[in-house]
C-alpha cells in the first residue's frame, strides 16, 4: 500500500527537450529485480505548468525499465501518460501516477517527446518520482 510520501533519493528531474525531439530522464535504482513487492510501487510523473506548449500539441511521456541503468526499454505494458496544449492557456500542469508492472526490472526511467510545432518549453522541468 502506498502512503504518497515523497522521498528525494528516489526523485529525478528533467528539462523538457526542444519541440520535436526528445529525452530520458536519469534512472532511479528501485533497489531490487522483478517480483517481490515492484507490483506495489507507485510511480508519478510531475508536470509543471507549460504556458508555451502549443495548442493541439502534445508532449507524451513513455515508462521505461531495464536490469542496467544504460539499457532501457518501454515497460511492457507499456505505461504513458500524453499532455495537450490547449488554445490560450498552453497546458495547466498535473501530477498523474501509475502502478509499475509486475514484470519492471531494477531500474525505471521516462522519456519525453515533443511534438513538432510544440512551442519552447526548454526552461521547465518534469519529475518522475517513486512514493512510498
Amino acid at each position: 500500500m502506498s502512503r504518497n510520501i515523497k522521498d528525494v533519493k528516489l526523485e529525478v528531474s528533467k528539462a523538457f527537450p526542444a519541440a520535436d525531439a526528445n529525452n530520458t530522464s536519469d534512472t532511479i535504482d528501485l533497489g531490487q529485480i522483478a517480483g517481490g513487492e515492484l507490483e506495489n510501487v507507485v510511480i508519478e510523473v510531475e508536470v509543471p505548468e507549460l504556458t508555451a506548449l502549443v495548442a493541439t500539441k502534445t508532449a507524451t511521456f513513455t515508462f521505461q525499465h531495464g536490469a542496467a541503468a544504460n539499457s532501457l526499454a518501454a515497460t511492457d505494458p507499456a505505461i504513458t501518460h500524453t499532455i495537450t496544449g490547449v488554445t490560450g492557456n498552453g497546458y495547466a500542469g498535473d501530477k498523474t501516477q501509475f502502478r509499475l508492472p509486475p514484470s519492471c526490472k531494477r531500474y525505471i526511467a521516462v522519456n519525453c517527446a515533443v511534438a513538432s510545432g510544440g512551442g519552447d518549453n526548454t526552461a521547465k522541468k518534469y519529475t518522475l518520482r517513486v512514493l512510498c
